[in-house]
């Protein structure tokens, strides 16, 4: 097959001229042979002959694939290398987080979370110290308060012993007694006196104000 080519047509040949069609894409070519004419005066003509060989080719295709193969592979794992990143700067504080609600649970409300991230979760564990911080806070007031009440509980116990416990019989009269306080203590108080067989003194008294500072 022929290729002729001039400034005015290109067209495909065969042997003997006769126009043929054209090299299909995929078809192989194994040679080109390219024709020369001398410019000079002697009449002289050769040609080159290029053989074309489909080895390199398919080294080059491979070594293309091979290429494209490794830079996806990296592409991968690098994908893969900052997404762990990523997703490691998302999970570590929800970790944290989760790690010191279960050590608030069982009782620790010292506990609080490092995170210095800025994003929501960073704002999420500064509302969780502060949480925390009140919970402590709280927790201490109210374990305060329980040992003052018991402590007004055993001052009142202590004081009701302190009152008669059994009342004087005498002749004509009926004698009662009770003492409530306005709360767990209280600055009032009663007794009876026995001063003889015939005198018996009593008193009952009244001190401004309820409490302690009452009592």
């Amino acid at each position: 097959v022929y290729l002729e080519k001039n400034e005015d047509a290109r067209r495909t040949a065969d042997f003997n001229g006769k126009e043929v069609d054209p090299v299909a894409n995929t078809e192989q070519i194994e040679n080109v042979i390219y024709p020369f004419r001398d410019q000079s005066n002697v009449a002289r003509s050769f040609s080159i002959r290029y053989v074309v060989t489909y080895n390199a080719l398919a080294a080059r295709i491979r070594s293309t694939v091979t290429n494209i193969v490794a830079m996806a592979v990296f592409g991968i794992v690098i994908a893969l290398f900052i997404g762990g990143m990523v997703a490691g700067r998302i999970t570590s504080p929800i970790k944290k987080l989760t790690e010191g609600a279960e050590r608030i649970g069982k009782g620790d409300l010292k506990t609080r979370i490092d995170v210095k991230s800025k994003s929501e979760v960073g704002k999420l564990a500064s509302t969780f110290n502060k949480m925390a911080q009140d919970l402590e806070k709280s927790t201490k007031q109210l374990v305060e308060k329980e040992r003052q009440t018991k402590e007004l509980e055993l001052a009142g116990e202590i004081q009701h012993e302190l009152l008669p416990k059994e009342l004087p019989k005498i002749s004509n009269l009926e004698i009662a007694a009770s003492l409530n306080s306005a709360e767990e203590v209280g600055g009032d108080s009663y007794d009876f006196l026995q001063v003889n067989k015939k005198n018996t003194l009593f008193y009952i008294s009244d001190v401004t104000g309820h409490g302690v500072g009452a009592a």
